[in-house]
């Protein structure tokens, strides 16, 4: 229903100016013109037809992008779930949560698609990885439907014992948030489904 008000919010509005220049009532500001304000709203009637006329067809395209990315998206998720341990020593990962009163959860965190602890507001959690290519995501424990979107990321660092591995974790709400955190000092660096080069070999 929004996005059908959003499409005929400018023919309306078109109408609206055709009908105050029209009658002299409205004018164009800048010009002192209603004959300038009706042909505005005029251009706007007939932008707004169009875009009624082409909805259907912008919005198939649309749902189709959208399907592609889920199908881009799941193909990566599994490439990396099925690829091989490959680190020459396990890394150790720390995923901070600051506390916050409106946090939902707790939450299960599931690395690679096995359990590796349950968040708790406030509650930092250590994790380790054997694999260069990872992805993350929770489980809501009180609401089990409800997964995060997952956060892809790799090790990049050739130190094993660097101490600056974190994520960031910060379910507010519906803003649930997994990120990478601490700039070139962190030993992670999130990768995306479109970048070529991040898919696993």
């Amino acid at each position: 229903m929004r996005r059908i008000l959003s499409e005929i919010y400018p023919f309306l509005l078109g109408i609206f100016f055709v009908v105050g220049g029209l009658s002299g009532q409205l004018v164009l500001r800048g010009t002192n013109s209603s004959l300038m304000l009706a042909l505005l709203g005029f251009g706007l009637c007939i932008y707004g037809i169009i875009r009624l006329a082409t909805m259907k067809s912008r919005m198939q395209k649309e749902n189709e992008l959208e399907a592609h990315a889920r199908e881009q998206n799941e193909n990566f998720y599994r490439s990396i779930i099925d690829s091989p341990s490959d680190l020459q020593a396990p890394r150790n990962i720390t995923m901070k949560r600051p506390g916050n009163f409106r946090a939902s959860g707790p939450y299960d965190i599931l690395l690679n698609d096995k359990s590796v602890g349950e968040s708790r507001n406030g509650e930092n959690l250590k994790f380790v990885t054997n694999k260069t290519k990872n992805v993350i995501t929770a489980v809501d424990l009180k609401k089990p439907d409800r997964k995060i979107a997952p956060l892809f990321f790799e090790v990049v660092s050739e130190n094993m014992k660097n101490d600056k591995e974190e994520l960031y974790f910060n379910p507010i709400g519906d803003e649930l948030v997994f990120a990478v955190i601490g700039g070139k000092d962190n030993g992670l660096k999130q990768i995306f489904p479109a970048d070529g080069n991040a898919l696993p070999q």
